[in-house]
């Protein structure tokens, strides 16, 4: 759920969005899954020594 919009991902899928929008994940499947979240700043946010 992005943005009280559900988004039914599936194996291999990406996404992307503002990370200051109301986000969740949930996964109804009976199978377990593995997800893999990178959060980044854009490179001029980034300080040295961060």
């Amino acid at each position: 759920v992005v943005d009280s919009t559900n988004y039914v991902l599936k194996a291999g899928d990406s996404f992307a969005f503002k990370s200051t929008l109301l986000h969740a994940f949930r996964n109804p499947g009976a199978e377990r899954c593995q997800i893999l979240w990178v959060n980044t700043t854009k490179p001029s946010e980034v300080r040295d020594g961060a």
